[in-house]
């Protein structure tokens, strides 16, 4: 543990200095290592002791606070690249769900950059977010998937149904309404299940 709150210090301050927008978007090396480097550490198995748990806990959220920190666009610096910051965030969000699960300062956090990112003037961050939340939406641990569904789901629907009246004038454009079509189809399935379950608990318990 000794050694870990450097690294993962160095692999945000890595994220700040090198994800930047960019035209062609394009992800630099730098960035690619320091997301790989995220996924390495946050699904890390060792012994952990209730202490080092602690540690490990803490080590974890504030990690992610920086990272949320530095996702933020500042007046004097490049803009950041939206979905290089998300994709950080969306690996603490499937690997570390345990450690960050109600700490409301985080969460929201994380549901503005989500938030930001499908409001987006660009298809293309449009798109990768519409990924990215797809998979947070499947999370296994409710407890940590269903918050992002009650809070994001209806401005996908709104995205979507915005598309009537604005059609794809893009291929770009055209890929962020197909992946948000997959969310929306995900979403759909997910209520049949949560249905499913609450009339077989019904049946179960007039038996």
């Amino acid at each position: 543990m000794t050694i870990l709150p450097t690294i993962l210090f160095l692999i945000a301050r890595i994220l700040k200095d090198t994800a930047i927008k960019s035209a062609d978007n394009q992800v630099p090396p730098p960035v690619s290592a320091a997301l790989q480097g995220i996924k390495s550490i946050v699904t890390l198995s060792m012994a952990k002791t209730e202490d080092t748990q602690k540690q490990w806990t803490a080590l974890i959220r504030s990690t992610l606070a920086c990272i949320l920190e530095y996702s933020q666009p500042e007046d004097s610096m490049p803009m950041p690249d939206e979905v290089s910051m998300l994709t950080a965030i969306a690996l603490f969000l499937w690997s570390a769900s345990s450690e960050i699960i109600g700490v409301q300062s985080l969460q929201s956090g994380c549901m503005n950059r989500f938030k930001n990112a499908l409001n987006s003037c660009d298809p293309w961050v449009q798109a990768k977010c519409y990924q990215l939340l797809l998979s947070v939406f499947q999370h296994s641990n409710r407890a940590l998937s269903t918050p992002y569904i009650h809070s994001l789901a209806p401005i996908v629907v709104e995205k979507l149904k915005a598309v009537e009246r604005n059609r794809p004038a893009s291929n770009t454009e055209l890929l962020a309404v197909q992946e948000g079509i997959k969310v929306l189809e995900t979403l759909v399935a997910l209520g049949e299940e949560q249905n499913s379950k609450y009339f077989l608990r019904k049946a179960l318990s007039l038996k």
